[in-house]
């Protein structure tokens, strides 16, 4: 019976220690067309919804962090167990409507921009990820002597990470030129 017990709580413990955060990805496409270089461009230049500072780009990953954390008080003292954090991810992207009427030559060059345009897009999704990892594995395990002040703390610690993140993935975009100095941008 022992035995039993041990088993439980060792899984319990590797639950709380090894959760991963609850991940959502959609994908939202908007439809382009074309069947030259020029009306592919002009297509994905009017038909972008994605909008920043006057200027239109091609694709875009947006993402939402939300977290929850539970505490055991004992002897007046609070420590956070248990920490849940939730992702969603949105792509937007273009999608090429009458690509099988094109050229096998246009067909090639963009598949060649599109995966670069995927690959740039799933680098913002993995600091996305990378964020919600590191807001669990930061608030799981501290403690304060009093539950309030944990609260308040593990809060401002996660929007902490939050705002670290939103500078990285600023970054990522100019170290990148928004994917355009590896291959995402099209002709």
């Amino acid at each position: 019976m022992l035995r039993y017990y041990l088993v439980v709580f060792i899984m319990l413990i590797s639950c709380s220690i090894f959760a991963e955060p609850s991940i959502s990805v959609a994908t939202k496409y908007y439809k382009v067309n074309g069947l030259t270089e020029s009306e592919l461009r002009q297509s994905l230049s009017n038909r972008s919804p994605v909008k920043e500072a006057g200027k239109t780009f091609d694709a875009y990953t947006a993402w939402n962090i939300k977290w929850r954390f539970f505490w055991e008080e004992k002897d007046n003292h609070c420590e956070i167990n248990r920490v849940n954090v939730t992702l969603k991810i949105n792509f937007t992207l273009p999608k090429w409507s009458n690509k099988d009427k094109a050229s096998l030559a246009l067909q090639s060059k963009w598949n060649k921009y599109y995966q670069a345009l995927i690959a740039h897009e799933n680098g913002h999704k993995q600091l996305s990820v990378d964020s919600a990892r590191e807001i669990e594995r930061k608030l799981l395990g501290m403690s304060s002597s009093r539950c309030k002040s944990l609260e308040k703390k593990a809060n401002a610690l996660a929007q902490k990470i939050l705002a670290k993140y939103k500078k990285l993935q600023k970054a990522y975009d100019i170290d990148t030129n928004h994917g355009m100095n590896r291959g995402a941008v099209f002709p």
